[in-house]
This record gives structure tokens, C-alpha cells and sequence, in this order.
């Protein structure tokens, strides 16, 4: 029976597949039809009737594409031979197959020739662009960009990614503009420094490629069910998989994971949920591949358009999550509303975007109602403080510093930090709450919250020659300066001779608040 069954899906999608390879001469490329396709409603639902990862669809299609015969598309008994030689290699597909009840045997097979369907409308849509079978590059179409200000803007026109070639990426570097990337509601906007592309970059022939794919139903339930706190959250609209590739003159493709400036991204938020986003209960996530948890990122709400902003230095997993449970073993974001500040005190200064930016996301406040103090000193217990709102940290903790009192405004934070691993104290007893943390204390937190977050972390000292005080960090705290530094978290300050690390100099706070922001952009 499950042989007969094997067959027969194997059979629909045989014939699914003539429709898909008979226009392929004059289709588009494979990768452009597969990306329109993955937003059909069939497409879904063979991947729900099926109840397989949707990658195992589209790999099985690109398989099947790439394995025919340019020269036969026009018989059938290849194309027969070739997806049914396909479909039984693989073995996510057949064991979904074998597994399907009977009573959901039909409505399968029927899916599966719906999908057929739309994959054939969809190759014979846009004969204009060169197909794989044809010999053209997946890549050859153009994407135009429009100016507008200080902005060069680009629109996918409906498709979930974009192509622009080294010598536009140049022209909108070299206009210091920075490139919105427009995908229907999301958007990316790059920053100058984030199309540092080296492989790309003024070469005609090269590419940089952006993805944002919409997770189908049946993926966010399984991403959500396999999360270890997936069950913590609730998921407003959609899970978004944002990734970009270079491909340089010769065809060599590199997956870019990070980006040396930052990039906005905006989220749409759903209408039900835009009072969740005011009241700051709704926040932007992305899943950590490393630890299976979704990570807080933040956001800030723009009630206006409507959409959650928050900016990054690399491409992942994201999406808008609420609360639905309590958990004290799992960080959570603060209730705090994410709304846009003012200070008085900050204007013209060099680190006011990043004080603006942190203060509206809820993760630092200012001294005074309006005004933040950025040349004031920073405590330890002030950074224990900034750095458990940065990682959400909720739940209670214990201490043992003497020093450190049960009534004391930051005793819930320090604890906090303490039970995470994040700070130690200046002995067995004493923590010195106010003290003014030093660059190598502070490099020391930051580096543990790097840990705690599943980061990578590199430590090699020899960075440490960079600086003209090297010599003068102390022994303790050089692999975590090291780390700090290769991660761009802290990058030096200068000095008499040179670059120098600063390691017993006290930080101000618009330092502090740049080092916590350069830690929520690097690369989890």
C-alpha cells in the first residue's frame, strides 16, 4: 500500500514537472520563478499537506530542473525518469509520503498538481529573462534605483530579492547615500558603511544578492516548536529569513553573515498587534541558531507607518514576538514602551544618535527627565544595570557583597548579573557598586554577556597590539579586551602615541552606551 501510495504522489508530481521543464527555454531563471512561487498559496499547502520543511519542496525542484536534459525537454519519458529518480532519493519526501493517512492521501496528491499548475503560469510569465536551460545567469536581471534625498531606493517589484551589480553599489557609496532596499512592507536601509563590499564593489560582472523570504505557516510552527523558549511567545504575522550573498567576477558566490556598518530594518506590524508595539509588549526577536533560543533585539515602534525599526549588522532569522508566558529561566524584554526621546543636554554631541537610540528602546535613561549627562562617570552598578536591560534579563537573584544592600536601587540588577555570570566583584565580599567601572571592567562584562548569548568569542591577545598601551591592561583582562576589540565592541580611543585601549581610564556614559550598542549589533 505505501509503495502504491509513493507511486502515485510520484506520479502527480511527474506530471506537476512536465508543466514546470517544458517552458523552461524561454522561462525565467530558476531562482526567480521559485521565489514567486514560494509566496503561492499552493505552494503552502503542499508543504502543509505534506507537512515538510518548505526547503524540501524547493530543493527537490531546483534538484529536478537542474538534473533535466535541456536537450529533452520536449520528452516525457526522460522528464518521467528524471523526477521520479529524484523524488525517490529523497528521503524527507518519501518518508512524508509513506506517512500521510489515507484520508489525506487525495487532498495531498491534488495539492501537489495545484502547485504543478502554478509552477508552469509562473515560467511562462516572463519569457524576457534568461532561464538556466537557456544559458542565461540567474542574476541577469536589473534592478533600477530611484534617488530621493539622501536615500537611493530600490523596489524588488513583488519578488523576495534583489540583484544590484558592484558598479551600483559603487555610484551609491561614492554618493554617500545610504540604499533602501524594498521588499512590499519590509524594508532594509544600509548604512554607507555596511556596503563595504569588497568582492563586489565596482565590478560590473559582480553581485550582491538580498533575500527575504516569508516563512510558510507550517516553518514558523516547527521554528517555534523547536525553539527551546518557543513556547514563551506568540508570533505577530509573519518569521522572516533575511540573507545576502556576494558573487564576485568569476562566479565565486560567499555567503555575507555581517556587515561592517549598521542596517535599519523595518518590520510591518500587523493592525491587532499595533497596541502590543505602543505599550512596548511586542518586540522584535531573531532566532539564535547556536542555542536554539530567540534572542531579544528590541525595536523601536513608528506609530505612523506602522512598522517596528531596529538596526543590525547581520542577517538572520527575525521576527515580531509576544509574551503569552511567564518564565524566569528565559530572558525576556522589558515592559518598557519603546518611545522616542529628547534631551537637551546631548545635541551636537558625538555619540547623540546612539544615546537617542538606546534611551527610546528602553535600555538606558537619562540623569533628568530631559537631559541624559553624557560626560558623567559611569558606576559599576549603572552598567550592571544598562547591561541587564540590554539582554532583558527578568527573574530574581542573590548576592554576597556586603557592600551591595537589599534596599539599594540596583540590587535587583546586580544580582541579576551576578546569577548570569556577567560581573564578579573587586574581592570575595565587595562589589563597589559605586565605583567608577574602568574600560577593562567594563570589556570584561561585556565579553561574559557575549558568552552568555551563545556569541563567538576571540580572544587571541595579539590584537592587543593595536593599541600603544597594550602593555598596560592587566593580565586578567586581556582576553577579554582582545575579545571586545576583535568583535568592534570597544575600538580604542585615541591617544599621546597612538591608538590606545584606556584600560584603567573611567568611562563616560555616552561611551557606555555606544559599547552597548555595538554589542546588540554584533553578530550573534
Amino acid at each position: 500500500m505505501l509503495r502504491k501510495k509513493a507511486c502515485a504522489v510520484t506520479l502527480s508530481l511527474a506530471l506537476s514537472c512536465q508543466f514546470l521543464i517544458a517552458p523552461m527555454a524561454n522561462a525565467g531563471s530558476v531562482d526567480d520563478a521559485i521565489s514567486n512561487i514560494t509566496k503561492d498559496p499552493s505552494y503552502s499547502k503542499v508543504v502543509d499537506q505534506l507537512n515538510v520543511d518548505s526547503k524540501v519542496v524547493e530543493d527537490f525542484v531546483r534538484d529536478v530542473v537542474n538534473s533535466i536534459d535541456k536537450d529533452k525537454l520536449n520528452d516525457d519519458s526522460h522528464i518521467k525518469e528524471v523526477v521520479t529518480g529524484k523524488f525517490l532519493t529523497n528521503e524527507a519526501l518519501k518518508e512524508a509520503v509513506v506517512s500521510l493517512p489515507a484520508s489525506e492521501y487525495a487532498d495531498a496528491k491534488n495539492a501537489v498538481k495545484e502547485l504543478g499548475n502554478t509552477l508552469r503560469n509562473e515560467l511562462l510569465k516572463d519569457p524576457a529573462v534568461p532561464g538556466v536551460a537557456g544559458g542565461g545567469a540567474v542574476g541577469s536581471e536589473e534592478f533600477k534605483i530611484q534617488t530621493s534625498g539622501s536615500r537611493a531606493i530600490v523596489d524588488s517589484n513583488s519578488k523576495a530579492y534583489i540583484y544590484l551589480n558592484g558598479l551600483q553599489i559603487k555610484e551609491v557609496k561614492d554618493a554617500r547615500k545610504s540604499l533602501e532596499m524594498r521588499f512590499g512592507d519590509v524594508k532594509l536601509a544600509f548604512s554607507t558603511e555596511a556596503l563595504n563590499i569588497g568582492s563586489v564593489m565596482g565590478e560590473e560582472k559582480a553581485e550582491f544578492k538580498v533575500r527575504v523570504k516569508q516563512l510558510a505557516s507550517s516553518e514558523m510552527n516547527n521554528l517555534m516548536s523547536g525553539a527551546k523558549n518557543g513556547g514563551v511567545y506568540k508570533v505577530a504575522g509573519y518569521i522572516y529569513n533575511i540573507t545576502s550573498e556576494a558573487v564576485d567576477k568569476s562566479s565565486n558566490t560567499e555567503a555575507l553573515s555581517s556587515f561592517s556598518g549598521s542596517i535599519t530594518v523595518s518590520l510591518p506590524v500587523p493592525s491587532e498587534y499595533r497596541n502590543s508595539a505602543s505599550t512596548g509588549t511586542l518586540k522584535v526577536y531573531t532566532y539564535n541558531e547556536k542555542t536554539k533560543n530567540w534572542d531579544l533585539v528590541g525595536g523601536v515602534f513608528n506609530s505612523s507607518a506602522n512598522v517596528m525599526n531596529f538596526d543590525t549588522k547581520h542577517f538572520s532569522q527575525y521576527a515580531l514576538l509576544e509574551q503569552v508566558t511567564a518564565t524566569e529561566t528565559i530572558p525576556q524584554a522589558k515592559p518598557a514602551a519603546p518611545v522616542l526621546k529628547e534631551f537637551k543636554d546631548i545635541e551636537g554631541h558625538w555619540a547623540a544618535s546612539d544615546i537617542l537610540y538606546m534611551a527610546s528602546q528602553g535600555y538606558v535613561n537619562g540623569v533628568e527627565a530631559d537631559k541624559f549627562h553624557p560626560q558623567d562617570l559611569v558606576t559599576r552598578a549603572e552598567f550592571a544595570t544598562m547591561l541587564v536591560n540590554v539582554l532583558g534579563l527578568q527573574g530574581q537573584g542573590e548576592v554576597v557583597f556586603k557592600d551591595v544592600n537589599k534596599g539599594a536601587w540596583y540590587y535587583p540588577s546586580v544580582a541579576l548579573a551576578c546569577k548570569a555570570g556577567l560581573a564578579k566583584g573587586k574581592g570575595a565580599d565587595t562589589f563597589a557598586p559605586g565605583a567608577p567601572i574602568t574600560r577593562q571592567e567594563m570589556a570584561a562584562m561585556l565579553v561574559n554577556a557575549m558568552s552568555y548569548k551563545g556569541m563567538a568569542v576571540q580572544a587571541d591577545t595579539a590584537v592587543l597590539a593595536a593599541f600603544a598601551d597594550q602593555a598596560q591592561v592587566a593580565d586578567w583582562a586581556k582576553p577579554s579586551a582582545a575579545a571586545a576589540y576583535a568583535a568592534q565592541i570597544i575600538k580604542g580611543k585615541p591617544g599621546q602615541k597612538g591608538l590606545c585601549f584606556g584600560p584603567t581610564d573611567n568611562t563616560t556614559r555616552a561611551e557606555a552606551v555606544v559599547m552597548l550598542k555595538n554589542f546588540l549589533l554584533t553578530k550573534k
